[in-house]
């Protein structure tokens, strides 16, 4: 007998072939030996990787990092219109977030808590990331998931406002 417990594992979901693999293994389960918190999410995404077959996977991955690809490269697009001249950044090669580094801006807490706000431009503050976050930190983290193109667009034409004001 076999059991899961706890959910998927985090190192499946990045490697699309160890994922698959994991997936065969539960396909042998029923849902009573399923061993987990989440038992009706288990037993969908069991049958839910079951219906789409390795095939359909590995062409849903395909999709979600073209989906990825395109919401990164428009606000790469978004951010060499609008903050080249007040900001610094690399473009990722993956996840969902640019990470951006405001120029003359010691920390960026005060301006996104409170400025940025104000202004509806939704980013967190780097300094939420460090391990002490009453350290200054200046940079910033958009996420790029869920955005459309025009709406990055007019985010950081805001801020490039809000940096300008901010540096005088």
């Amino acid at each position: 007998m076999r059991s899961v417990h706890a959910g998927v594992p985090q190192g499946s979901t990045l490697a699309p072939t160890l994922f698959v693999l994991f997936m065969n293994d539960l396909s042998h389960l029923i849902p009573g030996e399923i061993q987990s918190s989440s038992k009706p999410g288990t037993f969908m995404v069991c049958q839910l990787l079951h219906s789409w077959g390795e095939q359909g996977f590995l062409q849903h991955i395909e999709g979600v990092i073209e989906f990825y690809r395109k919401q990164r490269d428009a606000m790469i697009r978004s951010a060499d219109k609008w903050l080249k001249d007040v900001a610094e950044w690399h473009a990722p090669s993956a996840g969902m977030f640019l990470w951006i580094k405001l120029k003359g801006i010691r920390d960026t807490q005060k301006l996104v808590r409170e400025k940025a706000l104000e202004k509806e431009v939704l980013l967190l503050p780097g300094g939420e990331f460090m391990i002490d976050s009453s350290e200054p930190c200046a940079f910033v983290r958009a996420a790029f998931s869920i955005s459309s193109p025009e709406q990055m667009d007019e985010a950081f034409r805001r801020l490039s406002l809000l940096v300008k004001e901010a540096q005088c």
